[in-house]
């Protein structure tokens, strides 16, 4: 991993390297489709960055908030 895409799996992103994700790789986490992913990123069900068209996800946030930490600042 590299980009903090998590390409292929859903392997964890240490959200001290990669402070935002993908859409798509969140929703590869949370173990449901992209589609779904970005429906819950609209609905401000996820914690997002939007800079012009680019939605990102916060890492350490979604990850809390997913219970894969302890909690997020």
């Amino acid at each position: 991993m590299t980009d903090g895409s998590c390409s292929g799996s859903a392997s964890i992103p240490d959200p001290e390297k990669f402070p935002t994700i993908s859409v798509a790789a969140a929703a590869r986490i949370a173990g449901v489709a992209r589609r779904t992913g970005y429906a819950a990123a609209a609905r401000g069900e996820w914690p997002v960055v939007r800079t012009g068209r680019a939605v990102r996800v916060r890492t350490r946030q979604f990850l809390a908030q997913y219970g894969f930490l302890e909690a997020a600042p």
